[in-house]
Parts: C-alpha cells; sequence; structure tokens
C-alpha cells in the first residue's frame, strides 16, 4: 500500500490534496498509519472496505466506506484491506475544523466521522460529484472548489499559541507569553489543534525525528534523541512505539516511501473479518 501522492495546495487551511494508490501487485496490504497532526477528509474511490483500529485498541477495528473525516491523533493507527483500494482526500489543519465543519477541531480529535453526519446534503452532493468525475485531476479539482467554497468566510487568522509553544522552555512559560489563564490557554489549544499542549508539542518532535529518522547523517539515535530533547534513547524509545507501534530502528529498516505511512506484514488469507 503506497501512501498519499501530494498535490497543490489549497491556500493557508489546506496543505495538500492527493490520490492514493495501492500496491501494482494487488492483495491484502497492511500499514501503520502515523500522526501528522493534520485532519483528513477522505473521500472512498472504490466500494473495497478499509478496516482501521487505534493502535493500542483491541478487537477488529472499523470499516470504511464512503466520506470521512478524521480528526487529529496522537499515536498510530493500523489500516489494512483484503485487496487495493482508492482514495481522494485532503490534509487539513485543525484551525479550521469549525469552519469547514461547524465544530472545533477536539470534538473530532481520534475519531473517524462520515462527512454526511457533519454537512448533510452537501456531503452528499460533492461524493456524487466526485464519482461522476471523469479522472483524477477533474476529482481534485472538485475537491478544491469545495474546500476554497467552505473558507469564503475564512477563519480567524491562527492563534500563535502554537508556535510560541514550541519556542518555549516549557508550557508554563508559554502560558505567561500568550496571556491567558492556564486553563483558557489549555482550552484554546485544544480547540485549535485538537490536542492538549504537551500532547501536541510531542507530536511535533516525533515528526522531527521521522525527519533525521530518514536521513542517513543522524545514524545515532542516541544523539537524535539528545538533539530531540528526550532526556535519553531510552525516553526516545518509549514515545516513538507509542507515536509509530514500533521502534527507531524498524522504522528506519522498513524506509517508508511516504513518512507517515509504515508497510506491515499483511494479515494472513481471510483473517480481515469485512
Amino acid at each position: 500500500m503506497s501512501g498519499p501522492q501530494q498535490g497543490t495546495r489549497v491556500g493557508r487551511w489546506i496543505g495538500a490534496l492527493w490520490d492514493s494508490g495501492t500496491a501494482a501487485s494487488g492483495g491484502a496490504w497492511r500499514e501503520h498509519a502515523l500522526p501528522s497532526g493534520a485532519m483528513h477528509l477522505v473521500i472512498r474511490l472504490d466500494d473495497v472496505p478499509l478496516r482501521i483500529r487505534a493502535g493500542d485498541a483491541a478487537g477488529g477495528g472499523t470499516a470504511l466506506r464512503g466520506a470521512m473525516v478524521a480528526g487529529v491523533r496522537d499515536r498510530w493507527m493500523l489500516r489494512e484491506g483484503a485487496a487495493p483500494t482508492r482514495s481522494l482526500g485532503a490534509m487539513i489543519d485543525p484551525a479550521a475544523c469549525r469552519a469547514l465543519f461547524g465544530v472545533d477541531a477536539d470534538v473530532l480529535a481520534g475519531q473517524h466521522v462520515p462527512l454526511e453526519d457533519l454537512l448533510g446534503a452537501r456531503a452528499r452532493a460533492l461524493a456524487d460529484a466526485v464519482a461522476d468525475a471523469p479522472d483524477a485531476a477533474a476529482r481534485r479539482g472538485l475537491l478544491g472548489r469545495f474546500l476554497r467554497d467552505a473558507l469564503r468566510a475564512p477563519p480567524a487568522p491562527a492563534m500563535p499559541l502554537r508556535d510560541a509553544l514550541h519556542g518555549a522552555g516549557s508550557i508554563g512559560a508559554a502560558v505567561r507569553a500568550s496571556g491567558y489563564s492556564h486553563r483558557g490557554y489549555i482550552a484554546r489549544f485544544r480547540r485549535e489543534t485538537g490536542l492538549a499542549p504537551q500532547d501536541w508539542r510531542r507530536l511535533r518532535r516525533l515528526n522531527d525525528a521521522l525527519v533525521r529518522l530518514r536521513d542517513a547523517r543522524h545514524g545515532d539515535l542516541a544523539q537524535l534523541a539528545h538533539d530531540g530533547g528526550w532526556s535519553d534513547q531510552s525516553h526516545f524509545g518509549r514515545d516513538f512505539r507509542r507515536f509509530a507501534g514500533t521502534t527507531p530502528d524498524d522504522y528506519r529498516r522498513r524506509a517508508p516511501h511516504s513518512p507517515h505511512h509504515l508497510p506491515m506484514p499483511a494479515a494472513p488469507p481471510g483473517s480481515i473479518p469485512f
């Protein structure tokens, strides 16, 4: 299973449109989908069900079909299918969640919600138009126009809470610099990002670590942990396993083509309960 193919940015709030592909050989596939800090709007382009499961959850997971909104997550998720599948989608800054879907980012955090539950007839019209589009370029054009139209009354400028926290020595320092009370800062941060400040900062550091793990110049994990702000390599390893469902060494060995889509051995034939 290959990851999303990046397309053109759609303004300040939409990182990229993408059109996913699957392995040419076909058959069952499985991957760990790693969190990036973005939300995703995904429209399934076929009837092949996709099963998802939070990495630390038990049970068979949930089968997804149709158009969905995926909220921000701070840990990996299992994605698998019994056959190749295709999807159209967009990466979305969570600060635009209310303007697009009518709720704050923390309401959708960690969830997959049918787009129709959020937008009703507008979601059905978009799905019908995408299904009738002649090719991938036309589908991306439809989705881009839909998002631009929804953001004609754009969100208020993103509060500088995220950047302030990234540069602050502590969350307390970021709170003091913001001018909000501690409780007010946490609440507004969650509404904008879908995460608590400490979880957002950890996620950003782990995504920075992905860049270093994919760069051959950063071979020493102890140094990488130190540079990333972890107390030691063990601390980094624990955080990374929670984030990715595997170790930094295993991630590097698998060398995923797309940094947030880590291929894993497929489940045995007939074991995916669709």
